[in-house]
């Protein structure tokens, strides 16, 4: 047996064997409407760092709050997929201005720190 781990604990989503392979059963337009339905009415924290022409301030950021300071093309992207699935979202620029490497002792930095550490549930940036 193939299981998934979902919202809701363990599902059977198909077997697998020597003879046959791998025979997914899972209904993925069901997956699809339980994870709309995970994210609705939720509000996510993303992590960004600005980097014209994807994440960009506003001329007039100091006028304004929270998402409103921001625009580029990860704004709209993250905009347009919120609209569709229902979601509200924080934007947060990563406090140590990088994107992410690995230290000697195998710690991350920058986004991927924020990812691993849940602090953020995304990273919006170029290579999104």
């Amino acid at each position: 047996k193939v299981l998934e781990l979902t919202h809701e604990g363990l599902r059977e989503s198909g077997e697998w064997s020597y003879q046959n392979g791998l025979n997914m059963t899972t209904n993925y337009t069901r997956a699809a409407e339980e994870i709309m339905q995970s994210l609705k009415n939720k509000t996510l924290i993303v992590t960004t760092l600005i980097n014209a022409p994807y994440t960009m301030l506003m001329a007039n950021h100091e006028e304004l709050e929270g998402n409103d300071k921001y625009e580029g093309y990860c704004i709209d992207l993250l905009k347009e997929i919120a609209k569709i699935l229902n979601f509200n979202f924080k934007i947060r620029e990563v406090s140590d201005k990088k994107y992410g490497e690995k230290n000697e002792q195998g710690e991350w930095n920058g986004m991927i720190k924020e990812l691993i550490d849940g602090v953020s549930f995304n990273a919006e940036t170029r290579s999104s």
